[in-house]
């Protein structure tokens, strides 16, 4: 009885010891595949979203979504579209040194995801026991100013009419995170929003030539964020370039690319990510989405003149998802030779 007692006992301390060891091992295994922990080098991104505004089960993709890292921490989230609340979950990021949040433009599948990240943001903080504060550490929102000459122009207003409408201390909607931020000890919730100018024109002595690249963010460390006005039908929309240690990344947004200024704020990137939601020939030519995104040879043309090193597909739709090899043949045919990626969500894309 003793002997099988003893028997017994080394086989449930050998199980336990088993069950333990795999326990640490998956942990591991987890930890060791989160974006998060691919990050290396001065500039990196990680894509939170790839998708369009249409929910599809092909690859579940969310919507548009970029967080910017320098030096191996999050800094920048460029558009928080819907689902990338979750991949940041999924990333391992903690957002708790993330100070600036950039919008493309001002469509749901840009923006919706917002709040919650917001209030993410905050409960990072108190998990990393660090406060913020107005006149330190507030979110500051960028994005496009209203353009009262576009058609539609009623439909959107500036940024920061936006923010102040769902943030506001007084009357957002969401008003109620100022109170939340001071009871879970997080510190005040503040935040800034800058209106940028969305025009694709300049008016210099009557004529109109394109418009230039702004600076609108050079911080101490260097880190340097541009802007430029794009086409998106009558959608006011920017594209961004964020340059640090001499790395840059761009990002279209959404946008015909019908004008030059794409080149423009695209030269010699170490990345550029594109709008690639419609082929040259799907849909039809008289189809609305034709008005607002960019057919793969017009991408190649860009891409190509500005001597991007690579170039990621991004905001892909069920019409492009299921063409990749194609739209890359189209944009090498164009005479592109970088390197030609597919954004996938959770993908991360280190300059070194």
């Amino acid at each position: 009885m003793k002997k099988s007692m003893g028997y017994r006992t080394i086989l449930s301390v050998i199980f336990i010891a088993w069950a333990v060891l795999t326990v640490q091992l998956s942990f591991a295994e987890q930890q060791a595949v989160l974006a998060v922990n691919k990050v290396t080098g001065p500039l990196s991104v990680v894509v939170l979203g790839s998708g369009d505004a249409m929910a599809s089960s092909k690859k579940g993709r969310a919507s548009a979504g970029y967080l910017i890292f320098t030096d191996g921490k999050p800094r920048i989230l460029m558009d928080v579209g819907g689902g990338t609340f979750a991949r940041i979950a999924e990333s391992g990021a903690d957002l708790s040194t993330l100070d600036t949040i950039l919008f493309s433009h001002l469509h749901i599948d840009h923006t919706a995801d917002t709040s919650a990240v917001l209030k993410t943001i905050y409960l990072h903080n108190v998990r990393g026991k660090t406060k913020r504060s107005a006149s330190t550490s507030p979110i500051n929102f960028y994005g496009p100013a209203a353009n009262r000459s576009l058609p539609q122009a009623d439909a959107f207003d500036d940024t920061s009419q936006f923010i102040a409408g769902m943030y506001g201390e007084k009357s957002g909607l969401e008003r109620y995170l100022h109170g939340f931020v001071k009871a879970i000890g997080a510190g005040e919730f503040a935040y800034t929003a800058t209106d940028v100018s969305a025009d694709q024109f300049n008016n210099v002595n009557g004529e109109m030539k394109p418009a230039d690249v702004k600076t609108i963010i050079h911080t101490a460390d260097g880190l340097t964020v541009k802007a430029i006005g794009v086409e998106h039908g009558p959608v006011p929309s920017l594209a961004y370039r964020i340059e640090y240690k001499g790395k840059s990344i761009v990002y279209s947004g959404d946008t015909t690319s019908n004008t030059d200024n794409m080149l423009t704020i695209a030269k010699s990137t170490d990345i550029l990510i594109y709008d690639a939601a419609i082929m040259d020939d799907i849909p039809p030519k008289d189809s609305a989405f034709r008005k607002f995104h960019t057919a793969p040879t017009r991408m190649g043309e860009i891409a190509t003149r500005a001597a991007a090193k690579q170039l990621v597909l991004s905001h892909l739709s069920p019409i492009t998802d299921t063409r990749i090899d194609q739209l890359k043949s189209i944009v090498k045919g164009v005479g592109f030779k970088g390197v030609i990626t597919e954004a996938n969500d959770l993908d991360v894309y280190n300059i070194n």
